[in-house]
């Protein structure tokens, strides 16, 4: 599959190092086009400062982006570019200062990279794990959980199947409007960290860039046995009932923190 990735940050690099891996043909398009190329020379690919050239020719696009400081302004810059196409929304929506997600009380960061982009298919993934993770998807011998939600039935099987090709274990969690709850359960989970000298005392780190609700990602910890594997995937909607401020889903994933028998 040719895979266009747009933004050529921490994000952008992980997911290029996997989608190469695995044997996909990758084009990293950045404003920066020695960014792009020296990116594009690391994993195998070709870069480009063209974004709507590269979104031209790719099957998918991934927007790899600062939310607030870029995001309607490149998915504008490719809307004529991927009609019909599928677009994967790696963003977190949060305020350039890190205080909140810049979509609260609205609707999320995906429904609104939609708007702006009303002909793609656009698929929320890969935001809820660190670059770390989306560039090594396995933890202690199990891949981490990569959720997915669209509104396109069959684009969301589309990246289901992409992850599970990448070495994730994919979950799909419905339509597009579930990242609103995704969105704020992970900046919750970040200032569970904060405020939680046990999650510190495991030894887990401050989220880096604030990209994901923890390094085994969400409902991955390193407390799950083979055993409870077998029962299924945890539910990433449940928040446990954590007392004290900024509580959160715990820096293992939504309802899976390390103090959880």
């Amino acid at each position: 599959m040719k895979i266009a990735i747009i933004g050529a940050g921490n994000v952008g690099g992980a997911l290029a190092k996997t989608f190469s891996r695995a044997g996909h043909s990758v084009v990293i398009a950045d404003r920066d086009p020695e960014e792009a190329g020296q990116l594009a020379a690391q994993v195998g690919g070709t870069g480009t400062a063209d974004l709507g050239r590269a979104a031209s020719q790719a099957e998918v696009v991934v927007l790899a982006v600062p939310f607030a400081a870029s995001a309607e302004q490149v998915s504008k810059a490719i809307a004529g570019q991927v009609k019909g196409k599928i677009v994967i929304d790696a963003t977190n929506p949060l305020k350039p200062d890190f205080s909140g997600l810049a979509t609260e009380g609205g609707p999320s960061g995906a429904e609104r990279i939609q708007q702006w982009l009303p002909s793609a298919r656009v698929v929320k993934a890969f935001n809820t794990v660190f670059a770390s993770n989306q560039a090594e998807p396995v933890v202690e011998g199990e891949p981490v959980d990569g959720l997915v939600a669209a509104d396109d039935e069959q684009a969301r099987k589309t990246v289901l199947g992409l992850l599970a090709d990448i070495g994730f274990r994919p979950i799909d969690v419905g339509p597009l409007a579930r990242a609103r709850a995704r969105g704020s359960r992970w900046f919750a989970s970040k200032n569970f960290w904060e405020a939680s000298p046990m999650a510190r005392r495991q030894g887990d780190p401050e989220p880096e860039r604030r990209e994901g609700p923890g390094p085994h990602g969400p409902g991955r910890g390193p407390d799950e046995s083979p055993e409870r594997r077998k029962e299924g995937p945890l539910d990433p909607w449940r928040v446990p009932d954590l007392p004290g401020p900024g509580y959160g889903p715990g820096t293992h994933g939504p309802g899976r923190g390390p103090d959880q028998t």
